[in-house]
């Protein structure tokens, strides 16, 4: 039966073939829009999770570092590295400001790091190379493509004069992409006398962070110590509070088109052969064949449909994120698992109307045809 049922949508070709593109872009549609909604909460917590660190210390009553100011004493990285356990400590300015290139403004986070520290530094370089000097600045990939600057062009961040020698990959947002500048430049730029906006603290064992966490806590009372996976919640739960209706409007909107384009043309890929089902219970065929039959070409069809999205996605995403790099398009298993369920349901169901048809077939009437 699984075998006839094979060759019954693979004979032809060109409809088979319609059909396989009309699932896939169905279900490539889901993955695109479910891509972009993960893509975007990843890029604002990406800083965080590629700094190298395992804990963010802020100031005390900071809510976010997107939407509060973290000051603090440049001067608590010694009592900082005094913490049994801490082996890496790197004081990191961040702030936004507004950057002009012939009359177009753009807002951008300028991050002040130590070019000699392991951490909080841009983790993928497209092009060029890391900080090495005061007057040298790394922006991001797609900031630079939108803004038409090149390797070795000289930008001005506030009137401060920077040679770029490196262009970040990873480093861009929905609202303000990451320019890295050295720390002693950020205090020039933003006008910072011997304060950091944040601490990144990396400790020696995993055991020891909650004891580093708490001993930091304990002996600084200005400061807000939280780990990695503290800080990428609460900085994601922001973004999902702000952006999270919109775009899970556009989600559920996008399944709704996904599953009844699936849903109708499956149904019309069976209404289609229903002579043929028709023939097939005049000679003999019971109505748990009959259904057994049509299930099984109903999910392969949606089983092929399905592979087709995948390809279909690949090849759009990439050529979305090449085009638009300022887009991330990010699709986990559960995503994709979940997707694929619901379109085989939506198989199953779409076969129910037909089948209930193809009961109703009076065989005189099915050779009347």
């Amino acid at each position: 039966m699984f075998r006839l049922a094979l060759l019954n949508i693979t004979k032809n070709l060109p409809r088979f073939f319609i059909t396989l593109v009309v699932v896939g872009i169905a279900f490539s549609l889901i993955f695109i829009v479910e891509g972009f909604s993960t893509g975007l909460y990843k890029q604002e917590t990406a800083y965080y999770e590629n700094a190298g660190a395992d804990l963010v210390v802020m100031q005390k009553g900071t809510e976010t570092l997107q939407t509060s100011r973290s000051v603090l004493a440049d001067g608590l990285k010694n009592q900082i590295e005094e913490i049994r356990g801490v082996t890496s400590v790197s004081g990191i300015i961040s702030d936004g400001v507004m950057f002009s290139k012939n009359d177009n403004k753009s807002p951008i986070i300028l991050v002040g790091v130590h070019p000699s520290s392991k951490l909080g530094k841009p983790w993928k370089i497209a092009r060029g190379r890391q900080l090495k000097d005061d007057r040298e600045i790394v922006i991001d990939l797609a900031f630079a493509k939108r803004n038409k600057i090149e390797l070795g062009d000289r930008i001005k961040i506030l009137d401060k004069e920077f040679e770029v020698v490196g262009l970040s990959r990873e480093t861009s947002s929905y609202m303000n992409p990451y320019t890295f500048v050295t720390k002693k430049a950020a205090e020039e730029v933003l006008l910072r006398d011997k304060t950091v906006s944040f601490f990144l603290v990396k400790v020696s064992e995993e055991n020891d962070l909650n004891r580093v966490k708490d001993e930091i806590e304990r002996k600084i009372k200005v400061a807000k110590p939280l780990t990695i996976k503290q800080v990428v919640k609460t900085e994601g739960d922001f973004v999902r509070e702000l952006m999270g209706s919109p775009i899970n409007a556009i989600l559920y909107i996008s399944y709704i088109i996904g599953v009844l384009v699936i849903g109708l043309t499956l149904y019309t890929a069976v209404i289609e052969k229903i002579t043929e089902y028709g023939v097939m219970k005049a000679i003999g065929a019971k109505s748990g064949q009959l259904l057994t039959f049509v299930l099984q070409q109903s999910v392969m069809s949606t089983v092929f449909g399905f592979g087709s999205g995948i390809l279909i996605y690949a090849i759009v995403s990439n050529l979305i994120e090449y085009l638009l790099p300022q887009f991330l398009i990010v699709v986990n298993f559960e995503a994709v698992a979940k997707t694929f369920v619901i379109g085989v349901l939506m198989a199953m169901i779409a076969v129910f109307f037909p089948i209930s048809k193809i009961n109703r077939l009076e065989p005189a009437t099915v050779f009347k045809r």
